[in-house]
């Protein structure tokens, strides 16, 4: 297709393009409504031609037996499939029971120098940057720095502090918060 006929497509387009998009017509009576809810709907199969399932004399081979099937002259019994089993129910949330109690809460002891000095570390170093941005006190270079040499320290001892040898499958109580 050439360029020219492309923009030609595209003129045409642009020159209908607030005209009003040509509606379907509307079912006028309750016949034109049946006839078309049934066009869209399923085909049912007719009762009058199913077999009944109460009839004895209904044989059904198993799939993959046609020839052996069509090959006995004796009647296979139709087998009604079982009941289906209800679900299991689960147990009840508000079981006494099942009841959870969290272990108490063991922090550090207050003598342990390094959870404290990563926890000065971690939170002191950016509130004296949020201070240095904010008061702008004489020599802002050296506290921006001091700083950020308090937070990477609270980080580095914050480090050292995990177990030098740890197994991820062994002893795993998850998140504590």
């Amino acid at each position: 297709m050439s360029d020219r006929d492309i923009d030609a497509q595209f003129d045409a387009i642009v020159a209908r393009w607030d005209d009003d998009a040509p509606q379907p017509p509307k079912p006028r009576t309750v016949q034109d409504i049946t006839t078309a809810y049934a066009a869209l709907s399923r085909a049912e199969p007719d009762p009058a031609t199913q077999p009944s399932p109460d009839d004895d004399a209904v044989t059904d081979a198993p799939a993959g037996a046609g020839d052996a099937a069509a090959a006995s002259d004796e009647p296979v019994e139709r087998v009604e499939p079982a009941e289906p089993e209800s679900w299991r129910q689960a147990p009840s949330v508000d079981a006494e029971d099942d009841h959870f109690e969290p272990g108490p809460v063991r922090l550090p002891p207050g003598e342990d120098l390094g959870y404290w000095g990563a926890l000065i570390g971690l939170v002191g170093g950016p509130l004296l940057l949020l201070w240095v941005a904010l008061a702008s006190p004489f020599h802002a270079g050296w506290w921006i720095l001091g700083g950020i040499a308090l937070f990477l320290g609270g980080f580095g001892l914050l480090v050292l502090r995990q177990p030098a040898h740890r197994d991820p499958f062994d002893d795993d109580d998850g998140a504590r918060v």
